[in-house]
C-alpha cells in the first residue's frame, strides 16, 4: 500500500514521521508550508506540492487538518480522484454530522472513511503515544491497523451502537486523558450521559472503563 499524509503541522509531522519509521512503506506528504515538506523529506518521506497527487496515487489517505471546510474539501477530493477500495483516515476533530455525511459519500464511491480523532499533544505525537478512537467499518480498520498503531501506544476495545448503552475499556499506561470522561467523550460527539471508573474491575493496572450512551450514527470498531 502507498500512504498519503495531509497536514504536516505540529501534530501531523511527527505522526507522519512515525508512519515512515514504523511501517516501512512509502508515505507521500503534503502541507502548505514548504519548510515542513523539506523536514519530512529529510526524514525519509516523499513529498508533493499538489495534494491531488495523494488523492490520485495513494491507497490510504491519512489527514489531520485544521478546519471543517478544509476537512470536507479534502475528503470529497479524495473521493472524486481516488479509486474504489481506498481508505481515508481522518485524524482531525471533525463534527459528527460532517463525519456521517462524508462516511456515506465514501461508501457510495466504494471507499471507506475512518473517523479517528486523537488525544494528546506534540510530545505524545513525537513519541507515538497518542490516544486514538476510531469509528467506521471494521473491514477497513483491520487493513490499516498498522498505520494507526504507528502513532499510538494504547490498546482500545469498543463496540458502540447508536442510542444504546455501551462500555469502552481503554488500556493505557497513562489514564490521565480520560479522567474527565464526560468532557472528553462529548468532544468527540458521544452523549454526555457518562459514568467513569479509573480502574476497570478485574483488570490489570492501567485499565479504565467508560460507560456512555453513544450518539454516533455508525459503529466504532477499535483494536
Amino acid at each position: 500500500m502507498k500512504i498519503g499524509f495531509l497536514g504536516l503541522g505540529v501534530m501531523g509531522l511527527p505522526m507522519a514521521k512515525n508512519v515512515v519509521k514504523k511501517c516501512g512503506c512509502p508515505v507521500l506528504g503534503y502541507d502548505v508550508a514548504e519548510a515542513r515538506l523539506a523536514e519530512f523529506k529529510d526524514f525519509g518521506g516523499e513529498v508533493t506540492s499538489d495534494p491531488d497527487d495523494i488523492y490520485r496515487t495513494c491507497d490510504v489517505v491519512m489527514q489531520i487538518l485544521p478546519t471543517h471546510p478544509i476537512i470536507i474539501h479534502s475528503v470529497e477530493r479524495a473521493i472524486e480522484l481516488g479509486k474504489p477500495g481506498n481508505i481515508i483516515i481522518d485524524l482531525s476533530s471533525t463534527a459528527p454530522d460532517i463525519v456521517l455525511d462524508l462516511h456515506k459519500k465514501a461508501l457510495d464511491a466504494g471507499m471507506f472513511l475512518l473517523d479517528s480523532p486523537i488525544s494528546g499533544g506534540n510530545p505524545m505525537a513525537i513519541a507515538g503515544t497518542l490516544a486514538i478512537m476510531t469509528g467506521g467499518d471494521k473491514e477497513a480498520f483491520e487493513k490499516v491497523m498498522d498505520y494507526i498503531k504507528a502513532v499510538r501506544t494504547m490498546r482500545t476495545e469498543m463496540n458502540v451502537h447508536p442510542a444504546k448503552k455501551t462500555s469502552m475499556i481503554i488500556e493505557t499506561a497513562d489514564p490521565a486523558p480520560f479522567r474527565n470522561a464526560e468532557v472528553y467523550l462529548a468532544k468527540f460527539a458521544f452523549a454526555t450521559d457518562v459514568t467513569f471508573t479509573e480502574k476497570y474491575e478485574g483488570s490489570t493496572d492501567g485499565m479504565v472503563q467508560v460507560s456512555t450512551h453513544a450518539a454516533r450514527g455508525f459503529i466504532p470498531m477499535m483494536e
